[in-house]
């Protein structure tokens, strides 16, 4: 299962600080998982860009609902090996700042 861990963010640029930091690489049919470590932030979405191609046959949303620390998406069976899909994180610093970060994920089998 392919997971996205968020252990730090800027406030001034939007940037998060995640592992893997490259290019997420992920399997048709996999379940990818979004983990918060850091305190202070929370997902609030995470949504693809309006222009980027979508793999996911079940789209990211927060496990239990609402705004959580823990994400999953599922990948579609049918994504094309070696199509990615450009992302946003919407997310929301300890002081209620709004921010948004642009990670890649990629189908690679």
């Amino acid at each position: 299962m392919p997971t996205v861990t968020i252990t730090g963010g800027n406030t001034s640029t939007g940037q998060l600080t995640i592992s893997p930091s490259a290019t997420l690489q992920a399997s048709r049919g996999s379940i990818v998982n979004w983990i918060v470590t850091a305190s202070g932030i929370t997902i609030t979405n995470i949504h693809k860009y309006d222009s980027s191609i979508d793999i996911f046959s079940t789209d990211p949303h927060a496990v239990g609902g609402g705004n959580s620390n823990n994400w999953q998406g599922t990948i579609s069976s049918s994504a094309t090996v070696g199509s990615e899909e450009t992302y946003y994180i919407d997310w929301t610093d300890a002081s209620g700042g709004t921010h948004r970060f642009d990670p890649t994920i990629r189908v690679n089998q």
